[in-house]
């Protein structure tokens, strides 16, 4: 059964996991136009003085409500490129 918030919308969950801290993966539950949102401006490419974040891959299958992204980073002069990955799918009750 997904989950649903108390107005009966359904809820998804967005994970970002980085190969820095693989152990302390960052979750959010909220609806799918929020997930969207999130996940739209978690994968902007940028490039200044402080981070590099480039797109290595995107999958978007808004059809069934999953989307997935492997971005390839560097937050400048705190160490060497690490990978985030970013997961949106469906929340469930177990």
């Amino acid at each position: 059964m997904q989950l649903q918030n108390k107005k009966g919308e359904d809820l998804y969950l967005l994970t970002i996991v980085e190969s820095r801290n693989f152990c302390s993966p960052h979750v959010k539950i909220n609806t799918w136009e929020t997930v969207t949102k999130d996940f739209e401006e978690w994968i902007k490419e940028v490039e200044d003085e402080n981070w590099s974040v480039k797109q290595i891959k995107v999958n978007r299958s808004p059809e069934y409500h999953r989307m997935e992204a492997t971005l390839l980073c560097n937050h400048k002069g705190w160490g060497g490129d690490f990978v985030r990955v970013i997961n949106v799918k469906a929340a469930y009750v177990f």
